[in-house]
């Protein structure tokens, strides 16, 4: 099981693997046992955004055990767990972080 850490510009956590795009967030999620899963929404000018990572973990059945929004953008947080809670994510736990 890996922990993925998605954003473009900070550097990760350690334990986690670090994803600078939303397609390589999407393919670690498709090919791996994903435990918990932290999400930035500005991903850059040239890249999806956040919210386009969890439309597509809904509509994938893509779901870690634990999500953590740690994106500064308030609109992007909301709309990220938006729509995480809407499909009540099987049991998968969403959080806000500052």
């Amino acid at each position: 099981m890996i922990h993925i850490y998605m954003d473009d510009l900070r550097k990760g956590p350690l334990g986690f693997a670090l994803a600078r795009t939303t397609e390589e967030c999407l393919l670690m999620l498709r090919e791996c046992k994903v435990g918990i899963l932290s999400l930035d929404y500005d991903m850059g000018p040239d890249d999806y955004s956040g919210g386009e990572v969890a439309r597509r973990i809904v509509l994938e059945g893509l779901y870690p055990c634990e999500i953590y929004l740690h994106t500064s953008s308030v609109l992007g947080r909301k709309e990220m767990y938006k729509s995480y809670t809407r499909l009540n994510l099987r049991g998968c736990a969403c959080l806000m972080v500052p």
